[in-house]
């Protein structure tokens, strides 16, 4: 798997918060069950089926508290040294590599290098540094951040904009691409503007592009498991009766574990026989 690797820095969840989460997004098993560990014995099975796979790719968890900057450089370039077996030219990639990532949990938690720096000038210093480092390490970097109350406070539509990005200005201008996320629902509006219910309808909205358009995107998301699905996953009729909507979107996420289990089941009468 050389040149391929995903380093996902959490500064706000542990190790294993985050770890609880992948798996009910990966498995979509209620997020509960799995905190509480109330997993059946399939569910049990699912789980460890899952452990074994993050085994097998280079996915790792960094939730150092108080990281700063230079920590998350020299934690990068260690993993390009060690993953990043590939030599070629400038803008061209292997067929074979399907890729690298780096994911930084959220931009204002990352510590100054002295401490006497304001967290505006934290975040001013570290926005156009990621973006070095991403054209260093050749990968996409995702970076979270928080809006500002503004967003909440102020009438009309609610939809964030670039002005909401918490602490600096810094990451509207160093950013290729910025994406937020919206719900009607969050806010309290049943329907859109077509009369359409809109539980479980998340807006994904490219507010910049520098390469490409801006877009609104509509997805599901799906609180039990915090996860995102694609619109098109949904039975037809979407909308018009938001019951009927909600069981046959829970059947059509039933009906895989179903045969998930049966498999297994069968797996486990030859294993005996």
């Amino acid at each position: 798997m050389n040149g391929e690797w995903v380093i996902f820095f959490s500064l706000e969840m542990s190790t294993l918060s985050l770890a609880r989460r992948l798996f009910a997004i990966h498995s979509e098993i209620s997020g509960n069950k799995v905190r509480d560990a109330d997993l059946d014995e399939i569910e049990e099975k699912v789980f460890y089926q899952f452990i074994d796979y993050l085994k097998t790719i280079n996915f790792y968890i960094v939730d150092k508290s108080g990281a700063n900057i230079a920590y998350i450089k020299e934690v990068c370039r260690q993993f390009k040294k060690k993953y990043d077996k590939h030599i070629r030219l400038p803008n061209t990639a292997p067929k074979d590599e399907k890729g690298k990532r780096v994911y930084i949990d959220y931009l204002s938690l990352l510590q100054g290098i002295n401490s006497y720096q304001k967290k505006t000038e934290v975040v001013a210093q570290a926005s156009p540094e990621l973006k070095q480092l991403a054209k260093e390490l050749d990968c996409p970097m995702f970076v979270l951040s928080q809006l500002n109350r503004a967003v909440e406070t102020r009438g009309g539509d609610k939809r964030p904009q670039l002005s909401d990005l918490r602490e600096s200005g810094a990451v509207e201008q160093d950013a290729d691409i910025v994406i937020f996320l919206y719900r009607d629902e969050y806010y309290g509006i049943t329907e859109d503007n077509e009369g359409h219910s809109t539980k479980g309808v998340a807006e994904v909205i490219f507010k910049k592009h520098r390469n490409g358009a801006l877009d609104i995107v509509k997805t599901f998301f799906y609180k039990e498991f915090t996860k995102f699905k694609n619109l098109d996953e949904l039975p037809s009729g979407y909308g018009d009766d938001t019951n009927q909507q909600f069981d046959d979107f829970n059947k059509s996420i039933q009906d895989p574990m179903d045969e998930w289990t049966k498999q297994l089941e069968d797996f486990e009468k030859r294993n005996l026989h």
